[in-house]
């Protein structure tokens, strides 16, 4: 499991795999590590990976389902 300074770097490197961002246990530990280290996270390096994020997601299941 990586270190919260690890999911930090990948974040603002945009080093995240598109498995992780569209796993729910993965994404929850994102979020945490997020938390932990707001001051860290470059503020459009989240938007950007929040966005990718949304379109994997609908790209999977468009209709909602």
């Amino acid at each position: 499991m990586k270190s919260d300074l690890d999911i930090v770097e990948d974040i603002n490197n945009d080093r995240v795999p598109d498995d992780v961002l569209d796993s729910r246990e993965e994404w929850s530990r994102i979020c945490s590590a997020r938390g932990r280290n707001f001051h860290k996270i470059n503020e459009e390096a989240w938007r950007e990976l929040c966005k990718r994020r949304g379109y994997l997601r609908y790209r999977r299941n468009p209709r909602g389902f």
